[in-house]
């Protein structure tokens, strides 16, 4: 970028937990932040008290697929021996949360998910991390949330401060379900396929799936700034967008080897949000 904008100087200071880097920007210290998923409803309403309209969200890549402390995509696992396959977001819904906003009952056994068997009565034993952590904020916006709604964890799920322990306790305990990072399942567990729709299709977190966006819980990154509704975005910002959202943006993204670019649709999608 700089080779094309050689006067526009960029600083930049050292990384900000997610809802910090949004404070940061809430009280114009930052003219932009990048953070690793949308921005918590509390860092909008903190913004939209002081400017009157929320910030302006512009995803700029996919997350990272199995990079230890990146921004991995995330799987909901059970126990090896666990027949199930596949789970919609309505059923993840209705296991884990006491709002079922997705239109799901209340499902406490693995006989209510269709298993057959010794399965029928057995309880389900839920995972996850405790509130608040990115994993936890980003499966409780994506699974248990809709529009205007925000989704409430059940209170007799086994929470752990951070990701790392999840497979480990799913792998030893046979009615077991969690969630966790794909870079954390370290034990012999199971990754299953979802899907945001009952009917389907339902994928699974293989590179190939996150790569094309076709995994419904693949993540993104977000360019956060402040821009007024009835105001073009500052012109150095608009350009530095549309250079990362521009094919060779998007090549700097996938030569690091780290974080996947965004599909041309998704692409497309950021670059009309500039207009």
């Amino acid at each position: 970028f700089r080779k094309y904008y050689p006067n526009v100087q960029i600083q930049v200071p050292s990384p900000f937990a997610g809802s910090v880097g949004a404070q940061e920007l809430v009280q114009s210290k930052l003219d932009f932040v990048f953070v690793s998923r949308e921005l918590r409803p509390d860092d909008i309403k903190d913004f939209k008290a002081i400017f009157g309209y929320p910030p302006l969200s512009v995803p700029v890549s996919g997350g990272s697929y199995r990079h230890y402390g990146f921004l991995d995509t995330v799987s909901f696992i059970v126990n090896k021996q666990n027949p199930i396959e596949t789970l919609s977001f309505a059923q993840l819904d209705g296991i884990f949360s006491t709002t079922h906003y997705r239109g799901a009952s209340a499902l406490t056994t693995w006989g209510q998910l269709g298993l057959t068997g010794e399965w029928a009565d057995k309880p389900i034993h839920l995972y996850g991390i405790k509130p608040w952590n990115g994993y936890e904020e980003f499966i409780r916006q994506r699974v248990l949330s809709t529009p205007g709604q925000r989704g409430e964890w059940r209170d007799d799920i086994t929470f752990d401060k951070v990701v790392f322990p999840i497979a480990g306790r799913i792998a030893v305990d046979r009615y077991g379900i969690g969630y966790t990072g794909v870079a954390y399942v370290d034990s012999a567990v199971k990754m299953l396929a979802v899907s945001g729709d009952e009917a389907g299709p339902y994928y699974s977190a293989t590179y190939e799936n996150v790569a094309r966006a076709a995994y419904p819980l693949t993540r993104l990154i977000y360019f956060n700034t402040n821009k007024s509704p009835d105001k073009p975005l500052n012109l150095a910002l608009q350009e530095f967008l549309r250079f990362i959202l521009s094919r060779e943006g998007q090549q700097i993204i996938l030569d690091q080897g780290i974080f996947i670019p965004l599909r041309a649709g998704q692409a497309s999608g950021s670059r009309s949000l500039l207009e």
